[in-house]
């Protein structure tokens, strides 16, 4: 190559590579590379300082050659897959059965990591897991049909992972599906399904990580390779231990290049999607891609086989796994959610999320312009898991009406919406609506067209609904005032001519309002992005005076709101303030760390916190807040993710649950308790407003059907008002837990703090109402007794100083202990009777008896179908006190 040539490549290289980068990423071009993470997290980036000369080699013949030739006919491709949007992912195999299970220990990491995690020899793995797999119930069809169901259009299999092993016959490399006692071919029998039922198929194909080949990276307990968890020779291993190199590059063309042509030859897939591309050098990515260029030019590739510094080679771009909050991409993208935590079937993970989670992360994932692809890990016996079933099948109830919002769809033309999502297709708007509107007019922010036809996607007649501009900016629908579907509404907007839109985002002025971190736009050098998932949507490396935050928006009208951030922190010892700032004026935060000493700093999700920071009352028109550093202590600053303005006029009747077990409710979960009623919410322990249902508290796994639901439910119905429960119990307490600083060591609470701490953020959106107190089973002895109601107005007297507030202007209603628990514990009967002299000489507290009630068979805790009654009697003792007393003061954070 001349020089002139030269410099030429290197202008079009680039100019390429700029055209690929976010500003931020062409910021950073030239930084050191990305840490890859720990554990089961595997990092999807090639670093970017490329300096090996077999990777230049191979980046200017991919450039000069056979990339830049595949990329002409990319648009036809990839045409498919950008109309799909929804696609279902498999991880099954031979580890399947074990369901994370080894030795009688389960855990440890993802399922169908089970040889990694417990470092089992390959002559281990072979006789206990290979030898033995016959999963006698797969069905494909079954399997098919119920992606298909659910409104998945494309399916990805994995065909061989991290293991070695091919579920598929592999006379490339014969350590396959024919060494089990299973003998078919479940791969080919899928295929041929899919093709049945009009479903776009693939692969997934470890091509990188291997334990199985003595010469792949990964396995550092049989064989000291590097790439594994050992880290031998380092990350990029390559380059401080290229002797490796030879071994590698034999693994690569005796195993994964033959059995990667196997399974398009043989199969015909769609699509083939890769993973932990950090394993190799960047050229023997590009080589691998470059051999299924040369054998199908049409099979799509997905972006974790080669890439470099923001350049992917694939046809489109992978973020994060497991993400539940989702970042701005740009071009065509997809995530990977699970219905659990884990890819493979994990027996003793139950963390299973509801379909509304999903149906929303679909509708968001559109929105912004990307694909969703759900995993479901099948058991060993070849079936799905009930509960990944069930889920499913409600996914696919809602895409069978509204499918038409997602498929085909573009990104969200408007602004951001503080009610849902939007897509596009055409002249036609899909508005998402999550928050339903009370008053029942949808405003529509950044919307100016001419309007022909709006209509409830759900509604079988298309009745039109009625839309008026109101003003150069924005829309108003006027909507039924109950929502169709309490998960995700869909309006159908179509329009003629220009569409016009504003893109600065209308905050409500009487609904919630929430401004995600992923949205703000970062000022400064430096900001990293967490992963997505729940408390992870942050930013993070936040260490310098000229980093911040902004979000603008705009008014229509003036209002009050109630400032609230929510955050975390890396590590213990970080600590120090902040300032949120709106229009030049300057709120200072003060935060702690959110990983206190006996809390299990190595868990799924990080925990979070939510600070009150008080209230701003803003005009109409534009406004800009801003979140800027301070002093602190540790290694950097807080890590925000959510700011919340919520009008302080939205309003719910609050009310407070505090005590022990029988609060909380043991009793067991029937499926009138899990109904929800849209006007009854409670308070979640990430501090967000949620749709109520048993189980409300979450103090213990044991927390079942207890009277709050069911109280609820009674006061909505008579006030006609929106409820909000604060859900505080902590089972097994006594009373002197619910003193300042007093801690449960069994459950590793503050009881009374941690109360304290949800009503303050419970105040931002409502006034108290009223208490609800059950507890005494701690204190069911003739001297605890004795000193049970001074302990009781002690409480009363906390709250009223720690709230500022009024507090016996508030009704009480108080609970008595269980006749059953009597008559076991005849000294809780003294309890009892001090429990009635305090109802009556107090005003404002009421009693409810527990005459007629029963146990769930313990003697101790009431029995589902009592803990309603329950409810209905505090409901009623509620109710009058609420009518013989003044009005109660408004109580509010000040």
């Amino acid at each position: 190559m001349t020089i002139q040539k030269h410099k030429s490549y290197l202008f079009f290289l680039f100019a390429i590579l700029m055209s690929t980068l976010s500003e931020a990423q062409i910021r950073n071009i030239g930084s050191p590379a990305k840490t890859v993470q720990k554990g089961d997290e595997q990092g999807i980036e090639i670093p970017g300082n490329i300096t090996m000369k077999l990777d230049i080699d191979a980046i200017h013949e991919a450039y000069d050659g056979w990339w830049s030739e595949s990329m002409k006919t990319h648009d036809g491709r990839i045409a498919w897959y950008k109309e799909a949007k929804f696609g279902c992912f498999i991880h099954w195999g031979v580890s399947s059965p074990a369901g994370n299970e080894w030795n009688g220990t389960g855990g440890l990491g993802y399922s169908e990591h089970l040889m990694r995690s417990r470092k089992i020899p390959l002559t281990t793995y072979k006789e206990k897991l290979v030898a033995t797999f016959n999963p006698f119930g797969f069905n494909a069809e079954d399997w098919i049909r119920s992606a298909k169901d659910a409104g998945m259009n494309y399916f990805i299999i994995t065909a061989k992972h991290h293991d070695g092993f091919a579920m598929f016959p592999s006379d490339a490399y014969p350590y396959d599906i024919r060494l089990t006692p299973f003998k078919r071919d479940p791969m080919k029998e899928l295929r041929d399904a899919a093709t049945k039922y009009g479903i776009k198929f693939g692969f997934y194909y470890s091509h990188a990580f291997d334990w199985e080949h003595p010469d792949a990276p990964g396995n550092d307990w049989d064989y000291q390779n590097p790439g594994g968890d050992r880290l031998l020779h380092g990350a990029n291993w390559w380059e401080s231990y290229p002797q490796f190199l030879p071994n590698a590059e034999k693994y690569v063309n005796e195993k994964s290049i033959p059995q990667i042509k196997e399974l398009i030859h043989n199969y015909h897939p769609d699509i083939l999607w890769f993973d932990t591309p950090h394993k190799l050098p960047l050229y023997l990515n590009l080589k691998i891609l470059k051999a299924i260029r040369d054998t199908d030019p049409n099979v799509v590739v997905n972006g974790r086989l080669a890439g470099m510094q923001g350049q992917n080679f694939g046809d489109y771009a992978n973020t994060s796994d497991r993400a539940a909050f989702l970042r701005p991409t740009p071009g065509l993208w997809e995530v990977i959610p699970t219905t659990n935590e884990s890819y493979g079937y994990n027996k003793y993970d139950h963390s299973h999320k509801s379909p509304k989670h999903f149906v929303r992360l679909i509708a968001s994932a559109a929105a912004k312009g990307g694909n969703i692809l759900l995993n479901v890990g099948p058991m060993g016996n070849g079936k799905w898991d009930a509960v990944d079933s069930g889920i499913l099948k409600n996914i696919g109830a809602w895409m069978n009406v509204n499918g038409e919002s997602i498929y085909g769809t573009s990104r969200n033309p408007l602004s951001i919406q503080s009610w849902g999502e939007v897509t596009q297709k055409g002249n036609t708007l899909y508005l998402h609506i999550y928050q339903w509107p009370e008053n029942g007019k949808l405003v529509v922010g950044g919307l100016n067209a001419k309007v022909e036809k709006t209509f409830l996607i759900a509604d079988p007649e298309k009745k039109a609904l009625k839309c008026t501009p109101l003003n150069n900016h924005d829309l108003v629908i006027n909507v039924p005032k109950s929502a169709p579907d309490l998960i995700n509404s869909v309006i159908k907007l179509t329009f003629s001519g220009l569409l016009k839109t504003d893109s600065i985002r209308l905050l409500s002025s009487h609904q919630p309002n929430q401004l995600l971190v992923f949205d703000a736009t970062t000022h400064g050098d430096g900001f990293k992005y967490g992963d997505g998932k729940p408390n992870s949507e942050f930013v993070t490396n936040w260490k310098n005076k000229d980093q911040y935050l902004s979000w603008d928006f705009r008014l229509n009208k003036p209002a009050e709101f109630a400032l609230t951030l929510k955050y975390n922190t890396d590590k213990k010892d970080e600590k120090g303030q902040i300032f949120a700032e709106i229009d030049g004026n300057k709120y200072p935060v003060n935060y702690e760390p959110t990983l206190p000493d006996n809390d299990p700093s190595k868990r799924i999700f990080p925990p979070s916190v939510s600070l009150f920071i008080g209230k701003v009352k803003l005009k109409a028109g534009i406004h800009q807040l801003k979140l800027i550093p301070g002093e602190y202590q540790g290694a950097q600053l807080l890590r925000p993710l959510i700011v919340d303005l919520n009008p302080t006029d939205s309003g719910y009747d609050l009310y407070l649950l505090i005590g022990q077990s029988n609060m909380a409710g043991r009793g067991a979960i029937e499926p009138q308790d899990t109904i929800i009623d849209p006007r009854v919410f409670m308070l979640n322990k990430g501090g967000e407003w949620v749709a109520a249902k048993s189980p409300l508290h979450f103090d213990k796994p044991a927390a079942g059907t207890g009277l709050g639901l069911t109280f609820g439910k009674q006061m909505a119905d008579k006030t006609k008002r929106k409820i909000g429960l604060i859900p505080c119990a902590v089972g097994g307490t006594n009373i002197s837990m619910w003193m300042p600083g007093a801690y449960d060591r069994i459950t590793k609470t503050h009881p009374y703090d941690d109360a304290i701490r949800r009503l303050k953020i419970a105040l931002q959106q409502g006034e108290l109402k009223g208490i609800l107190w059950h507890q005494g089973e701690g204190d069911a002895s003739t001297e605890r007794a004795a000193l049970y109601e001074q302990r009781f107005d002690s409480m009363l007297v906390y709250l009223q100083r720690d709230l500022q507030a009024n507090i016996p202007g508030i009704p009480v209603v108080i609970g008595e202990l269980g006749q059953f628990y009597c008559l076991k514990n005849p000294k809780a009967a003294v309890l009892n009777k001090v429990l009635q002299h305090i109802s009556e000489s107090h005003k404002n507290i009421a009693l409810v008896t527990t005459e007629g009630l029963s146990h769930r068979g313990d003697t101790l805790h009431f029995d589902a179908a009592s803990q309603r009654e329950f409810g209905n009697r505090y409901a009623k003792k509620m109710t009058r006190l609420e009518k013989g007393l003044l009005k109660p003061q408004k109580l509010r954070k000040q």
